[in-house]
């Protein structure tokens, strides 16, 4: 009988403890409830962190996180948690892709404290769940996340692929669905303008026309 229930006993911490890994901690379930009641229409207004829409290769949302566009020296740690809760919240129930912009300003770069942030504060199913690409990582980013990284932050995530530039980028997803700032393209030289089918067309039968046009006139004139 006593083993019985030191065995009961030991079921239900570990049935606690994995409720509280997929539901998070009183920490977290607090500032998720403040996150719901905030006014975060300034942070959205900067386009620094949003759903692009769903990846059509593998049905995975896709969230962008735009250092260059954040407000490092402005914005509190508490409050970009909690934004950060609002906006990866209801993608986090299931696999999707996590794109960060490392910013290279010295203003607006970040470091590395939201990232740990989400591996010790955010629930299990946010870390499970995200495929991270880092777009113009930096050497000291790379070295921190190969050394202390790894053990704090990469043992809950798995490691990041690293892409130097946009044209790395649009070639792991469609530039079309990034919806990428034009403050942003407009930094990278790799960057092409995406131009839609549909607006391509109207343009290259406007060119067909303009050249039957000249020829009719040429042959009037003769």
């Amino acid at each position: 009988p006593a083993d019985v229930s030191s065995a009961a006993r030991a079921a239900a911490v570990a049935s606690d403890q994995s409720s509280n890994s997929d539901q998070g901690s009183p920490e977290f379930m607090a500032l998720e409830a403040a996150a719901v009641r905030e006014d975060f229409t300034d942070l959205d207004m900067r386009k620094m962190l949003y759903n692009a829409g769903t990846d059509p290769k593998n049905s995975r949302p896709v969230i962008l996180f735009i250092g260059h566009n954040t407000p490092a020296s402005e914005l509190s740690s508490s409050r970009l948690t909690r934004y950060m809760i609002r906006v990866l919240g209801p993608v986090s129930d299931r696999p999707f892709s996590f794109v960060y912009f490392h910013s290279t300003d010295s203003i607006n770069q970040l470091g590395t404290g939201w990232l740990k942030t989400v591996t010790t504060v955010f629930p299990r199913r946010y870390t499970t769940n995200m495929r991270m690409y880092v777009v113009y990582p930096t050497w000291g980013f790379k070295l921190y996340m190969a050394t202390i990284g790894k053990f704090t932050i990469l043992g809950e995530i798995p490691s990041p692929i690293y892409l130097d530039n946009l044209a790395g980028l649009f070639a792991q997803m469609p530039q079309s669905l990034l919806k990428i700032p034009e403050n942003v393209l407009s930094l990278d030289p790799s960057a092409k303008p995406s131009v839609p089918a549909a607006a391509a067309a109207p343009a290259a039968a406007a060119t067909t026309t303009t050249t039957t046009t000249s020829s009719s006139s040429s042959e009037t004139a003769e």
